[in-house]
């Protein structure tokens, strides 16, 4: 299979959704700040091993000033300062989802965690959650207008009076043109620049909900020391489960 390409710019990811396939009553907010971060972008990055966070951070400035009306400037060369920089352990998805209980505009809420240490499964350990992310361009419904994404940080921040909520994320590309015939599942794959992952810093508006992955297993025995913390570390690609939920099996076709 051959990996399809992104036909996308980094200012579609700023601001609220606009096209009307997913005009489902989306909103997207952050929970409570993190004690004990880093004030600045600089020991932020170092605090969570993404040096470069500075530098993603000025491209999500820059593709958001070229988003709006005003005079088009040359791209930032240093992160300016920001003010109240928080981080956030999880986010808040709410969105209409028909079902039994709360009929066919019943709204339903989940929790999008990117938490460095999760004490409630049976092995402590992170747990960073997978999310779509709607690209912004395409009116196509299903996977045409979603992109896959695994969430690494939700933080805010202010600069020159403005206020930004964003989060920090991996990309992950879409296999094929259409699912597995199989099983009717998309197949996914993570991104890398050479050894390092491929990220990006987008505003949490462009997060439409979280998304299940299925590992694609192969013929060898997994090592007993695999555990579901290292899951999206440790294979090759991904079933994206449309079958998890009625909403996710409405949206992901």
């Amino acid at each position: 299979m051959q990996s399809i390409a992104r036909s996308f710019s980094l200012k579609h990811l700023v601001g609220p959704l606009s096209h009307s396939y997913f005009n489902w009553n989306l909103i997207t907010s952050l929970a409570l700040p993190a004690p004990k971060y880093p004030r600045s972008f600089d020991d932020l990055g170092q605090h969570i091993s993404h040096t470069n966070l500075p530098d993603l951070v000025c491209q999500y400035l820059d593709a958001d000033a070229s988003d709006t009306d005003l005079p088009s400037t040359s791209p930032q060369s240093t992160c300016p300062y920001a003010e109240h920089l928080k981080v956030f352990h999880s986010a808040r998805a709410i969105f209409c989802a028909p079902s039994n209980p709360s009929a066919i505009t019943g709204m339903y809420h989940e929790t999008i965690r990117a938490m460095p240490s999760w004490n409630r499964g049976e092995i402590p350990g992170p747990r960073y959650d997978f999310i779509f992310v709607s690209n912004g361009l395409s009116s196509d419904p299903g996977m045409g207008g979603l992109l896959d994404a695994h969430a690494l940080l939700f933080f805010s921040f202010t600069i020159d009076g403005e206020f930004h909520q964003c989060a920090l994320i991996h990309w992950f590309s879409t296999f094929g043109n259409q699912p597995d015939s199989d099983n009717g599942m998309w197949v996914v794959t993570p991104d890398y620049s050479g050894a390092r992952c491929n990220v990006s810093v987008i505003h949490i508006d462009s997060i439409v909900r979280a998304a299940h992955l299925l590992p694609i297993f192969d013929q060898q025995t997994l090592p007993h020391t695999l555990n579901y913390t290292k899951t999206l570390d440790s294979f090759q690609g991904f079933y994206v489960n449309k079958y998890i939920d009625y909403h996710a099996y409405e949206a992901v076709f």
